[in-house]
């Protein structure tokens, strides 16, 4: 008998928003790289779980980072 095929790990979303001053042209994309590697770093998370959305009005930065289960 062959053993069952595992399960992938299952995951969760958590978000958080940070309000910086400044506009949103003031951070390249090289400045939301290294945020989104801070953050990852951080969190513990590889860069490519974190999303970076920016909206104006001040910097809104919503953060948004996947955890896997296993």
């Amino acid at each position: 008998m062959s053993p069952s095929p595992s399960l992938p790990p299952s995951g969760f979303q958590v978000e958080t928003t940070v309000v910086a001053s400044g506009s949103v042209a003031d951070y390249t994309a090289a400045a939301q790289h290294g945020l989104v590697a801070e953050f990852a770093a951080l969190v513990g998370v590889d860069t490519s779980d974190v999303a970076l959305t920016m909206t104006a009005g001040s910097v809104f930065m919503d953060l948004v980072f996947t955890v896997f289960v296993p």
